[in-house]
Formats: C-alpha cells, structure tokens, sequence
C-alpha cells in the first residue's frame, strides 16, 4: 500500500489515504502525485477523485510536514463549483457523501473553534483539539443544521487581503437535504456502498477519523526504516456516551415506488456509424449495471464485458468493440440531459465521473456510451 502509485487517480487518492491514517509518513513523492492529480487541467476530475484528494492531503497536512492548504484551497474550489442545483455532487448519493466529508474536514481543520453537523436526530461536536463530545438533543428548527456550513467558505490570506472565495459558495442546507431524502424506512441510505458513505457525516466524522479508533500493537509490528515518526493524531480521551434507551418509533408507511423512464445509447466508431437505443423504465435510484445487464438480456448488441477493481466495475468490452490502447480507442460513458446528435461529440462536463454500478438513474436521464479515438 506504501509504495501504490499506479492506477486511476482516486485508486492512488485512497492508497494514500490509508497509508497516512494508518500512521505512516506521506513521502514527497506520493504527495506529488496526488498534487498531479489534481493540477493537470487536461483531465477530467471527478467528484470522488476530487474529495479523496483533498482528505488525503489534509491526512498529510496533519503530520505537519507539509504545507499544503494552498492546494487543498484550489482543490476544494474546483469541488464545490461542482453542486448541482438540487445540492447534489456528481448526480448520485455516494459522491455527495465524499464531498460533504471533504467539505466537513476542510472546517474542522481550519476553525479554531469546534466544527458543528447537526442532522435530525442529534448534535454533533467535534473539535482536532478537544475530545469528540455527542449531544443527543432534537433541532429546534431544520435551519439550524449545518451552522456555520451554511456559509459560504470565505476567508483572508495569512496577511490580511481579501481574496477570492477559497471554496466558493455553495448550498449546505441542499446538499444535506438531499443526503438525508436518500433514508429509507429500514434507516438504511440504500446499499451498504452508499450507507458507508454516509455513516461518517451522521457522526459528524469523515474517513480521516479511522485514524483514533486504535487498534492493538501485534508481535513483529512492520517499521519504514526510510520515513521518521509520525505525529499522531489526537484520540478522544474516552468513548462518546451511548443511549442507555431508544424512544419510541412509530412504523413508517412504505413510500409508492418511484419510477425513472430512461434511454440507453450505444455509438460505435468516431462519426457513431453504428448507434442503437433502448428505454427502460425501473425505480430511481437503480446502479446503471442494473440497466446494462437488462439491456443485456434483451439485446444481444448489449452485451458488456467488465474488470473488478477498488472502485466498481469498468467497462472495456461493450457491443462486441474492446478498448485499444494501440490507436486510443477506449468508451466512454456520458450522462445526457437531451438526445445527442450521433457524431457530435458531447460537452466533457457531460463525462459520468463514477462507475457504472455507483452511477444511479434519475427520471428522463440519456446514457451514452462511445466507442471511439480519443
């Protein structure tokens, strides 16, 4: 894990994220990676990728070897100018998660004062330099949630001067609502993939808090001869209080299934001389591999072939054309807000940043996936 630097960058983004909350040091060198990562204009960064980076290097930062806040700053901007209208990161719940968490680290760290998430249920404090205190209290209203989240995230250089925003503004109040519109009855955020995601906002935590949940020492401990000791970070000097009682909760009554109607397009070659379509109607909220493999049974021109790796699946055979990385030709998967024209190359932003199986339909969402010279 110390030494993963190949792969996608959120695969790099999370290895490095593991190395550092697991104690080790960050090297220069992976820290120039991530900071590749997200400075090469070339690319198109995806949301996830994005929010992995930034707790990454806030992992870093902390180990206080490295001044990083003005990447984290650049980063955080490019992220946040990313929400939707609806409050929505990337159209789905999974990376809506990972940018609140790295929204919420980005807080935590830079306030001297106790970062706050209120979500319906309960308060949560949490401050770097105090131990981690749970308030099970109810809101009093639904505007206080968030508190100084609800923001925008502005401050002043280390001489003084205004600048510009360092994350921009952005909605908290409709980034959280949309989050927690995502609870089923079962109190479940949908599959265990989403629901992890999740978890650690309803703890007013993020995935750099798997750093104070200490695990005992084992015989024959491995040791980088190469990096000094590391700062450690801050434990909470005991476990937060658990309720002794669970009050009453009534049965909710199931919801009427929502439906999303879809269109499902396939181009093959760089002016899309070959293209088909088929519409399916299923719940919201379904993985587009759900999708792939019902149009797969249907239409034999359909059929996919995938790799497992860290992150989902990834397409690399679809139709009967495999990716080549002799001429570039490679697929690529688009989300649509009307038909495309076949040939007329669609705006980047349109690029899905997720994998099939974390990318989750929405009513009159056009997929496209093409094969073609990149």
């Amino acid at each position: 894990m110390v030494e993963h630097q190949e792969g996608s960058g959120l695969e790099v983004a999370f290895a490095q994220l593991a190395t550092c909350t697991a104690g080790h040091h960050v090297r220069k060198s992976r820290i120039r990676k991530l900071l590749d990562i997200i400075s090469d204009q070339d690319k198109i960064h995806s949301v996830d990728t994005l929010s992995v980076v930034i707790l990454a290097l806030h992992c870093a930062q902390h180990q206080r070897r490295h001044d990083l806040r003005r990447f984290i700053d650049q980063a955080m901007a490019t992220l946040l100018h990313q929400q939707e209208p609806d409050g929505a990161f990337n159209s789905n719940l999974h990376s809506t998660a990972l940018a609140l968490q790295a929204n919420f680290e980005m807080f935590a760290f830079d306030r001297p004062y106790p970062a706050v998430l209120l979500f319906p249920f309960s308060i949560i404090i949490f401050s770097f330099s105090s131990p981690l205190t749970s308030l099970a209290a109810p809101l009093p209203s639904f505007h206080h949630r968030l508190l100084f989240l609800l923001l925008p995230y502005n401050h002043s250089d280390e001489n003084g001067d205004d600048g510009e925003p360092a994350g921009g503004s952005w909605n908290a109040t409709r980034a959280q609502e949309y989050i927690m519109s995502h609870q089923r009855p079962d109190g479940s955020f949908g599959g265990l993939f989403d629901t992890n995601a999740v978890l650690p906002l309803l703890g007013g935590r993020t995935l750099l808090d798997v750093a104070i949940r200490r695990c005992p020492r084992v015989e024959e401990d491995t040791v980088d001869q190469e990096d000094a000791e590391v700062d450690n970070f801050d434990a909470p000097d005991g476990e937060p209080p658990v309720p002794t009682e669970n009050p009453d909760q009534t049965t909710p009554t199931p919801a009427a299934e929502v439906m999303a109607n879809i269109t499902y397009i396939i181009w093959k070659g760089n002016n899309a001389t070959e293209n088909f379509n088929l519409t399916f109607s299923v719940p919201a909220n379904t993985s587009f591999l759900t999708v792939m493999k019902m149009a797969a049974e249907q239409d034999e021109r359909f059929v996919f072939s995938a790799s497992h790796w860290g992150n989902g699946f990834y397409i690399h055979t679809l139709s009967g054309a495999k990716e080549q990385k002799l001429g570039y030709w490679f697929w690529l998967f688009y989300r649509l807000p009307e038909p495309p024209v076949p040939g007329t190359k669609p705006d980047n932003k349109y690029v899905v940043g997720t994998g099939v199986q974390e990318t989750l339909v929405r009513d009159k969402d056009i997929f496209l996936f093409w094969f073609h010279q990149i």
